[in-house]
């Protein structure tokens, strides 16, 4: 019976050694930021965001042989500072009198995708509100991983913004127009934020 309590007391006593150790506390002053489990966005972030630049917007229009018919055309450098890239976007369409086949939206088109290895992103646009070929606005985002920012799992974001364009006309016929050289990239605010 001894034998059996003595053999019942060295068991626990092993046991006592084989389970983990509870660690000593540190200071959270030495530590770094706990950042896992925040995965959005919240007005205490210290996220600074920059406008995407949008230059090289350039519009035609060419009459089709189909009475009141043209054939339209756009296309634009899409630039996000906040991932140091940059695409060209553009498209073809026919608007008559009464009718378009403009890229409006909600579905995005996407741009060219840019040379950027190792990153997989997608730039997109549509136009919000149509005119004509020079006076529009655009729909845009961007979705790109940023891990320095938003850690894995929730790493890629997609950052969204609208704006408003009037090109110069240039030529008589108001066939062709763009965005003048000495006016410099236009200034698209972001105004939302998905990850």
């Amino acid at each position: 019976m001894r034998c059996f309590i003595l053999s019942i007391i060295l068991g626990f006593a092993i046991l006592s050694q084989a389970l983990p150790q509870v660690l000593q506390s540190r200071s959270n002053a030495a530590s770094r930021p706990q950042v896992f489990g925040n995965h959005v966005v919240t007005s205490t972030d210290a996220v600074v965001l920059q406008d995407f630049l949008i230059s090289s917007i350039s519009a035609n229009s060419t009459a089709l042989a189909t009475q009141g018919s043209f054939n339209r055309s756009v296309s634009f450098v899409f630039n996000d500072p906040n991932s140091n890239t940059s695409t060209t976007c553009s498209t073809n369409w026919t608007d008559t009198a009464t009718s378009s086949t403009g890229p409006m939206g909600p579905s995005y088109l996407v741009c060219t995708e840019p040379t950027a290895p190792g990153k997989e992103q997608w730039f997109d646009w549509y136009f919000g509100s149509y005119t004509d070929h020079c006076h529009f606005s655009f729909e845009l985002a961007h979705e790109w991983s940023d891990p320095a920012v938003y850690p894995p799992p929730y790493d890629y974001v997609e950052y969204f913004a609208s704006m408003n364009v009037s090109l110069t006309y240039t030529d008589a016929a108001g066939l062709f127009c763009n965005l003048p050289t000495a006016t410099g990239p236009l200034h698209a605010v972001i105004t939302s934020i998905s990850n």
